[in-house]
């Protein structure tokens, strides 16, 4: 009887697992920058437009504004 628990519980102790998910994703960003602003609680929820994460996008938009005024000035 001894014996018994023993051997018991080593296979009940003694078990490792593994878990592995069914699909990993990478998500990328098309621009490089700086991350302003990012909400780790909201990862790996099912979402639709929400802000995940914020890159800083002041150069851009200097250059969008640059790129506006040489429109308005070719017109």
């Amino acid at each position: 009887m001894k014996y018994l628990i023993i051997v018991m519980a080593v296979f009940l102790f003694g078990y490792e697992a593994k878990v592995e998910p069914f699909k990993t994703f990478q998500i990328r960003a098309a621009v490089s920058g700086l991350v302003t602003k990012a909400y780790k609680n909201l990862e790996a929820k099912n979402l639709n437009n929400t802000l995940i994460v914020k890159i800083d996008d002041s150069v851009e938009k200097s250059e969008l504004k640059t790129l506006n005024n040489q429109i308005d000035i070719i017109k």
